[in-house]
């Protein structure tokens, strides 16, 4: 029910506030629950009568129209050149299916670099002859082709999710998302439970082979194609609930959104960077411990990276603040 009253709220924020419209805005939801409570009691889920009660509203427009009300005209005053472009239902569902297939293909790509990781293992069996380089052109390709799958469909979202900065959203579309994302939750919650499980077990998969099989060499592999469905599953599920919730939170001023936008792209680059510089720390670890069996010293490479990923990251925070004094 909290999703009908929120949608109800949303429909009377331009509503002027007199003793009608609030005997209205009662009216309605009390209609809302008794239809709800009836739906449910004639065995429709919640979540379908929920939609069910929301469809049947119809816009503010048309309620207005039947008080002979109007809404309160917007006090904020853009630009010609901030002009708003609102977006509808239909485009919005657009917009979160073009962005999922985008997740798919950067998780795709990133399953592909932790597959690639899984295979070093199978490097000491060529004994250092054609196999051994055939096996390390297939890992470079796996890493190759994930990296730039993920960068490119990276580098598409980004720039799908920067068209809003010039749109806004009325409040029946912030209802509509706000529905969309409670029913997402439970898929949500799943797919980050089963993420997060499938790295609390990769790591003891490495000591079962061991103990079971005496061979950590098959362990390692398991340790990476679950981490590497891990971490499928968290970035898919966490980045749809991040555009229904991108939508929800949308401001309704273009030039407030420019503004937050310049502060915070900096910001984005930076983050960006850090994770690749990372990712490529980690690469060159398990290439140099596998290549030259260096497991008893090569963790002195993190304590490299850290140092100097501090250097780096301290140099351009301090880049940063001195472009954001200007804004």
């Amino acid at each position: 029910m909290k999703v009908i009253k929120d949608y109800i709220e949303v429909l009377f924020l331009q509503v002027p506030v007199t003793p009608e419209t609030l005997q209205v805005k009662e009216d309605l939801l009390n209609t809302a629950e008794d239809h709800f409570e009836g739906l449910v009691t004639e065995g429709v889920s919640e979540k379908e009568a929920i939609g069910i009660v929301i469809s049947e509203f119809g816009s503010i427009d048309d309620i207005l129209t039947e008080l002979e009300l109007n809404k309160v005209k917007p006090e904020v005053a853009f630009d010609s050149a901030d002009e708003q472009t609102t977006l509808t239902i239909a485009e919005i569902e657009t917009y979160w299916a073009e962005t999922r297939t985008l997740n798919v293909s950067m998780g795709i790509g990133l399953a592909m670099i932790a597959f690639g990781f899984a295979c070093l293992p199978l490097l000491p069996y060529g004994n250092g002859g054609v196999v051994t380089f055939l096996i390390l052109m297939f890992i470079l390709f796996l890493w190759g082709i994930g990296f730039l799958i993920s960068f490119i469909h990276f580098l598409q979202y980004r720039k799908k999710t920067q068209q809003l900065a010039d749109v806004s959203v009325s409040a029946e579309i912030r209802a509509h998302a706000e529905q969309k994302m409670e029913e997402y939750r439970k898929s949500y919650l799943f797919g980050m439970s089963a993420g997060f499980l499938s790295f609390l077990f990769a790591l003891p998969t490495i000591f079962f082979f061991f103990h079971l099989f005496y061979s950590s060499m098959l362990g390692i592999f398991f340790f990476f194609i679950l981490c590497g469905i891990g971490m499928f599953l968290i970035l898919y599920v966490s980045l749809i609930q991040k555009e229904f919730k991108r939508i929800v939170n949308m401001s309704t001023n273009v030039k407030k959104k420019r503004q937050r936008l310049k502060k915070t792209r900096n910001r984005t680059v930076a983050s960006f960077h850090e994770d690749i510089f990372w990712v490529s720390v980690v690469i060159v670890y398990f290439v140099f411990s596998f290549m030259f069996r260096a497991w008893l010293y090569s963790w002195l490479i993190f304590l490299v990276g850290y140092v100097v990923g501090e250097l780096l990251k301290n140099r351009i925070h301090h880049k940063q603040s001195i472009e954001n004094e200007g804004v």
